[in-house]
């Protein structure tokens, strides 16, 4: 591009911009209307129009790998027998306020 028709561009970007300031309200109007329409049709499409159709289904068949299944069976048992042997069932309370943990203890 030549220098003159970049100059030419910006006079013509400025003009634009100018008349654009001079009309601001409805310039603004103009933009919520076409933010509105836009919001409308896409409720449309993705709300009133989905619940429209109809579902299809597919026949499909559910396998099941019963070694893989076994497993997991297995370390849950084994997960369950070790919480199990902990002695102590009680957690700290990670969270709490000290102060009023201190204040509990002397009152107990």
């Amino acid at each position: 591009m030549k220098k003159p028709e970049i100059k030419n561009i910006t006079k013509i970007f400025g003009k634009v911009l100018k008349t654009l300031g001079k009309h601001a309200f409805m310039v603004s109007l103009i933009l919520i209307f076409l933010a509105s329409a836009i919001g409308v049709l896409v409720f449309y499409k993705y709300s009133i129009q989905a619940a429209e159709k109809e579902i299809e289904f597919t026949e499909k068949t559910l396998w099941l790998e019963e070694d893989a299944l076994q497993r997991i069976l297995l370390e849950i048992e084994n997960r369950e027998a070790r919480f199990n042997q902990v002695e102590i069932k009680e957690c700290p309370d990670l969270f709490g306020n000290p102060l009023i943990e201190e204040e509990k203890e002397l009152t107990e």
